[in-house]
């Protein structure tokens, strides 16, 4: 197994990452405050098991949030990475082929290689894949993808389509990006609310599908796995579902106005990348390829920026657009500096 943390997203910030550092490749909004009432009782009732198919006013308020989903189509997860790992287990078998496209989450893929699948690493699917998942919009890159297409190739190959949706809400301009589940009767669509709202620490995800044998299947496993949400979990989601698109639309304000800054902070310093239309990140490559050492001194300084490899992007990195200009600059100039002359 592959121990090096510059291959794998979840051990790189296993390894560097600590309360307090400032995060200039992070891919989340800062969370918003909820008001629950009543504030100061909980009933005895609100502490129950809440199933994955549970919850009918949380699985409510996600279906309005899709053209064709029913409240019934819908399964609570705890967080999109659990739903992730639920389909991938649940549906892989030895020796099937995977397609992730390089941006899937370790906890898909992962699951998927755990399952016995061989995982196949491409932007399309291809003919004999089992599974082909991929991230709309693009992750770190921000890039919408051809969904039609996408879906249409998928079941030409005989592919479950699997869509990580995590960003669809954060369209820079415009409305936000379409589901796979809204174009497809077979498309499987994960969503949560970490990416949009920034509601990480509430492990609220869901999977999306019209397909009722599937979703028995990943019921099945999200049984095995959390048994489902945590029930105070559920329902500061309900909450938080009221204020969703002001939240959004918050959050996109913002990412209009520090884009133009940090994208200034990277042309000033020679750095090459594509402006996304989506999403929270973008990927940059430095104009002479960055060293280890420049890496520790931006740990070393407080700064925190996750490595491309994990992307299959060797030599580039995952920038923020809600980076700190100033601090981004002063990570760049680290990374730039040359090796310290020998001793």
């Amino acid at each position: 197994m592959n121990t090096d943390p510059r291959s794998d997203l979840l051990r790189y910030y296993s390894r560097y990452y600590w309360p307090g550092v400032v995060d200039l490749s992070s891919s989340n909004p800062p969370p918003v405050p909820l008001d629950i009432e009543p504030a100061s009782h909980i009933e005895p009732g609100e502490l129950s098991y809440v199933p994955p198919s549970g919850c009918e006013n949380l699985r409510q308020a996600i279906a309005n949030h899709y053209e064709t989903v029913e409240p019934g189509e819908l399964l609570i997860t705890a967080g999109a990475s659990e739903a992730l790992a639920a389909i991938a287990l649940s549906l892989v078998r030895r020796g099937d082929v995977v397609v992730v496209d390089r941006g899937s989450y370790p906890s898909f893929v992962e699951g998927a290689r755990t399952a016995g699948g061989e995982i196949l690493r491409s932007a399309v699917p291809v003919r004999g894949a089992k599974i082909a998942a991929a991230c709309n919009p693009s992750a770190p890159d921000g890039q919408l993808v051809n969904l039609d297409a996408y879906l249409a190739r998928a079941e030409s190959c005989g592919a479950i389509a699997v869509l990580d949706e995590v960003y669809r809400d954060l369209v820079h301009d415009g409305v936000p990006a379409p589901a796979a589940v809204d174009r497809s009767a077979t498309a499987v669509s994960v969503g949560g609310l970490s990416k949009p709202l920034g509601m990480g620490g509430l492990r609220i995800g869901w999977i999306a599908t019209h397909h009722r044998e599937l979703r028995e299947r990943f019921d099945r496993q999200l049984q095995l796995l959390s048994g489902g949400p945590a029930s105070l979990s559920a329902r500061a989601a309900v909450a938080a579902f009221q204020c969703h698109e002001r939240t959004v639309a918050a959050t996109l304000e913002r990412v209009r106005a520090n884009s133009g800054p940090v994208y200034r902070v990277l042309d000033a310093a020679g750095w090459r990348y594509s402006r996304p239309v989506a999403g929270l990140t973008l990927e940059a490559r430095p104009p002479a390829p960055a060293t280890l050492a420049g890496e520790e001194r931006v740990r070393k300084a407080g700064m925190f920026l996750v490595p491309g490899e994990m992307y299959a992007a060797p030599g580039a990195y995952r920038i923020s657009l809600l980076a700190e200009p100033g601090m981004l600059g002063q990570a760049l100039e680290f990374l730039a500096e040359p090796f310290p002359p020998c001793q």
